[in-house]
C-alpha cells in the first residue's frame, strides 16, 4: 500500500503499467482519449486505497501526470520509428545493393517487397512442418527481438498472455513506410505520419488475425525466447 510520501514510487509504478498497456493492446488506438483513459486508470488503481494519494490525482499536477504519461506513446512510437530504417536496410540486404545495384535496380527489388506484403512473409515451422505466413520474414522478427531483449529492453512491458500482436503489426507498418520511401528511389527518411498510417494498420491487425493460434504461438516464440 502506497501514502502521500511514495508518491514518485507511485508514479513510477503507474508508467510502467501504461506502458505495458500499450505494449497489450496498440501503438496505433484510434482515439487520444483511449491512452488517457489507460493512464487514469493505472493512476486510480494505485492510489484509490489512499485519501491523500487519491486527492493529490483530482488536482492540477495529478492531471499534468497523466498528460506526461499519455506522452509515454508517443515517444515509444518515435524510439521504434528511429531504428526501423536501418533495419529495413540491413534486413533485407537493402544495404549491400545500394553499393552494388543501380538505383532502378534497387527500386524494382524494394518494388517486389512491398507487392502483396512479401516483405512480410517467411517460413516457420509448425509442428514439424514448415508454412508460410506473414508476419514470419526473418528480419522483421529479428529487428522486434531486438527492440524487446537488446535495443530497447521492451521485454519488460509484454504482458503474462505473452500478446505480442500489436507489436507485430504496428512494426510492419513501420517497415512499409520505409520501404515505400525506398520504392521512390529518394532513399532518404521522411516524417512518418500517424493520420496516414491508421488504415494500413488495421489492415495488418486484419491479417494478423487470420494466422492459426498454433502458427502466432510459433511467431511468439521467436521473438520471446
Amino acid at each position: 500500500m502506497f501514502s502521500i510520501g511514495d508518491l514518485n514510487r507511485v508514479k513510477a509504478v503507474v508508467l510502467h503499467q501504461v506502458k505495458c498497456g500499450i505494449f497489450n493492446t496498440s501503438f496505433l488506438p484510434k482515439d487520444d482519449l483511449v491512452i488517457k483513459q489507460l493512464a487514469t486508470d493505472c493512476l486510480t488503481a494505485q492510489v484509490h486505497h489512499n485519501t491523500e494519494l487519491s486527492a493529490w490525482a483530482t488536482t492540477t499536477h495529478g492531471a499534468e501526470e497523466i498528460t506526461k504519461m499519455c506522452s509515454t506513446l508517443i515517444t515509444i512510437r518515435k524510439n521504434m520509428q528511429f531504428l526501423t530504417w536501418s533495419a529495413v536496410l540491413w534486413g533485407y540486404t537493402i544495404h549491400q545493393l545500394l553499393r552494388t545495384e543501380t538505383k532502378a535496380a534497387v527500386k524494382i527489388f524494394v518494388g517486389n517487397l512491398i507487392k502483396k506484403d512479401a516483405f512480410l512473409r517467411g517460413v516457420i515451422n509448425v509442428n514439424g512442418v514448415d508454412v508460410e505466413v506473414p508476419f514470419a520474414n526473418v528480419g522483421m522478427q529479428f529487428h522486434i527481438w531486438q527492440l524487446l531483449c537488446y535495443d530497447r529492453r521492451y521485454r519488460q512491458f509484454i504482458s503474462e498472455n505473452q500478446n505480442v500482436q500489436p507489436l507485430y503489426t504496428f512494426t510492419s507498418v513501420l517497415f512499409k513506410w520505409a520501404l515505400s520511401e525506398l520504392a521512390t528511389g529518394a532513399f532518404k527518411e521522411i516524417d512518418f505520419k500517424i493520420a496516414d498510417a491508421f488504415n494500413k494498420h488495421e489492415k495488418m491487425v486484419t491479417l494478423f488475425k487470420t494466422l492459426m493460434k498454433e502458427q502466432i504461438k510459433v511467431l511468439t516464440a521467436d521473438v520471446l525466447d
